[in-house]
């Protein structure tokens, strides 16, 4: 299996700023600033409140690499599962970091590890896609609540967002769902797309009211990279023969 270093240009579009991009958030902090300069983000999501289900890092690093992390927390790190050096060479963790009801191995913790990193992903643009871009962040140490509703094929989801700011260099957002609201008409017996089976098909890929999403954005600064001496034993390169170090592992990145 060959695996398209695919997360890379997506981290670019949601989260990351060229390499050495100033760890200070810009003045006017925004979402979109805050993830661009960000050292560390975290996404914790449940379907109860207080149950979490699921728990990613990505650590970013000042000369481009890039870590997932699962589980852990916002303080403290998770297990690493995939790092992307240089900017465009993946590897997978190939041992553990896997609910314990997945048992999969080769290409497939392969793809497994690919869902992780677009599970973290997707929660940040989840989270971003109904703040919105309108939302005024509140200044360090202060902390608002409002409410958000985005569109489904039917109607409206509403939102309960928390927005806080406990120092310059860190942004909590917790997303909770209120409601689903359906505002379309019921269907007529002589509609061909909007029909009951349509309607029902829909609402069930909707998120259930109380399910729950926190984005976690850090912009102290980054480190400068992924340590050298790190082992790469229990990794796999995602095309090619795999090293034993991140230091040899580095020395085999193409020029940029």
């Amino acid at each position: 299996m060959k695996v398209v270093p695919l997360p890379r240009a997506l981290a670019c579009a949601l989260l990351l700023a060229t390499a050495g991009a100033a760890a200070a958030a810009a003045p006017t902090a925004s979402i979109e600033s805050l993830l661009e300069n960000s050292s560390r983000v975290t996404v914790r999501q449940g379907q109860v409140a207080g149950q979490v289900i699921d728990q990613a890092q990505l650590q970013q690093y000042a000369n481009g690499d890039s870590m997932l992390l699962q589980g852990g927390a916002d303080t403290a790190d998770g297990e690493p599962i995939l790092m992307i050096l240089c900017g465009q060479s993946v590897y997978f963790n190939m041992v553990g970091g896997l609910p314990d009801a997945v048992n999969v191995q080769g290409d497939a913790l392969k793809a497994a590890r690919m869902g992780q990193y677009m599970a973290l992903l997707g929660g940040v643009a989840m989270v971003q896609g109904t703040a919105g871009k309108a939302l005024i962040l509140p200044e360090p140490g202060a902390r608002l609540e409002t409410t958000a509703e985005t569109s489904w094929a039917y109607g409206k989801e509403r939102f309960a967002l928390e927005v806080e700011r406990p120092d310059p260099q860190r942004l909590r957002i917790l997303m909770t769902k209120l409601a689903t609201l359906t505002t379309t008409p019921a269907s007529a017996p002589d509609d061909a797309f909007s029909t009951d089976d349509d309607r029902a098909a829909r609402l069930a890929e909707l998120e259930p009211v109380g399910a729950w999403r926190e984005l976690l954005v850090s912009t102290a600064a980054r480190q400068a990279q992924v340590p050298d001496q790190m082992t790469l034993q229990g990794w796999e390169a995602n095309e090619g023969a795999t090293p034993t170090t991140v230091e040899r592992a580095r020395n085999g990145c193409s020029p940029r």
